[in-house]
C-alpha cells in the first residue's frame, strides 16, 4: 500500500488469522517534512549595460544548499553561482530569466524560476562631425552634424563657456559661431530613451586669419597718439622689420612686434630727422607664406626734439 500523507500521519496495522491466534497490532509513524518556499529579489532589475546585479536568497526554511542560474549563458562559468547571495555581472543587452534551486536540512529540494527578471538597455553610440572641419575668423560658423545611433536626445558643449548659453545645446545637430581663435574640445552627449549615455569629443579648431596694416605716418614727441611705428598684424609666424633714411643708411631693425621704431638712431641717443623713410618689413604666416613690404613712413618732427 502506497500512501502520501499531507502531513505527520501515525499508521496503525493490526494483523488477525482464522485459527484463533491472538492478533497482532503495530504503528508506524511518518515524518513529513515542508518544502522549501522559495523566493528571492534583486537589488535592481533594469539598467544599462553592463548591469551588476545583487541577489538576495529569502526562502523560508532557510536552505542548506543554493545554485543559482542567472539565464546569461554568454557569461560561461559565471552564469551559476552556489552563494547564498550572489552577484552577477550582465554585460549584454536582452532579458534573463533567473532561478533558483534550493534543498533543505532535511533534502527537500525544489526549483523556481523568474521569468523576464532582469532587463538590461543598450548603450547608444554617440559620434558626430562638423562642417566645416575647422575654421577661422572670418568664418567661425560651424555646424555640427550628429550621427549618433540609439538616442533619443542630445546634449551638446561647444567648449566655449564665454558665450554663456551660446555654449550649450540640445538640438539634434547644432550650430555654434565661435568668437576667438583656438582649439576647442567640443562635447556631445547621447542619451538613448531609457536613460542610457554614451559621450563623444571632437577638438574644433578656428585658426588665426593673416592680415597686416601699415601706417605711413608717426610723430614720436610723446603725447601718447602715434608715438611708434609698428606694423598691425595677425597670423603670422616670423616677423623682420627694417627702417632706411633717404640715403639708403638703416637706422632700425628688429624681428619683434613688441619692439617698435620710436624715432630714435644711434641706439637710441638721437631723435630722427622729420623726413620721409622706406621700411621693408618680411613676415612669414601661419600657413608658412612669406611676404614681403616696402614703402615709405613718414616721421613728423616736434619742436621739443633735436633733430638728426
Amino acid at each position: 500500500m502506497n500512501v502520501t500523507p499531507p502531513q505527520n500521519t501515525t499508521y496503525y496495522l493490526t494483523v488477525t488469522d482464522n485459527c484463533g491466534t491472538p492478533p497482532t497490532n503495530s504503528h508506524v509513524q511518518v515524518q513529513v517534512y515542508p518544502m522549501p518556499n522559495i523566493s528571492f529579489t534583486a537589488d535592481t532589475t533594469q539598467g544599462c549595460e553592463p548591469l551588476l546585479v545583487q541577489f538576495t536568497n529569502t526562502t523560508l526554511p532557510a536552505p542548506v544548499s543554493s545554485q543559482w542560474d542567472f539565464g546569461d549563458p554568454q557569461s560561461g562559468v559565471l552564469n551559476t553561482s552556489s552563494s547564498v547571495n550572489p552577484f552577477h555581472l550582465y554585460t549584454n543587452a536582452g532579458t534573463y530569466n533567473v532561478s533558483l534551486t534550493v534543498q533543505t536540512a532535511e533534502g527537500c529540494t525544489a526549483t523556481y524560476v523568474n521569468n523576464n527578471m532582469i532587463q538590461v538597455y543598450p548603450f547608444p553610440t554617440a559620434s558626430f562631425y562638423t562642417n566645416p572641419t575647422e575654421g577661422d575668423m572670418e568664418n567661425p560658423h560651424i555646424t555640427f552634424i550628429n550621427t549618433s545611433v540609439g538616442a533619443s536626445s542630445w546634449f551638446w558643449w561647444f567648449g566655449e563657456p564665454s558665450t554663456g548659453s551660446d555654449n550649450i545645446s540640445s538640438d539634434e545637430n547644432p550650430e555654434h559661431t565661435y568668437m576667438n581663435t583656438g582649439v576647442y574640445n567640443a562635447m556631445l552627449v547621447a542619451i538613448s530613451s531609457y536613460g542610457c549615455k554614451d559621450t563623444t569629443y571632437r577638438p574644433v579648431r578656428i585658426k588665426e586669419i593673416f592680415s597686416m596694416y601699415i601706417p605711413n605716418a608717426f610723430s614720436p614727441n610723446s603725447d601718447g597718439l602715434n608715438d611708434l611705428f609698428i606694423p598691425v598684424f595677425s597670423g603670422v609666424q616670423t616677423f623682420n622689420m627694417f627702417i632706411f633714411n633717404r640715403w639708403g643708411e638703416m637706422v632700425y631693425e628688429t624681428d619683434n612686434s613688441s619692439q617698435p621704431w620710436d624715432g630714435t638712431v644711434k641706439n637710441g641717443t638721437e631723435v630722427a630727422m622729420m623726413d620721409v623713410y622706406s621700411y621693408l618689413i618680411l613676415v612669414k604666416d601661419i600657413n608658412g607664406k612669406e611676404h614681403k613690404y616696402i614703402g615709405h613712413i613718414t616721421l613728423l618732427k616736434s619742436d621739443n626734439y633735436n633733430v638728426y
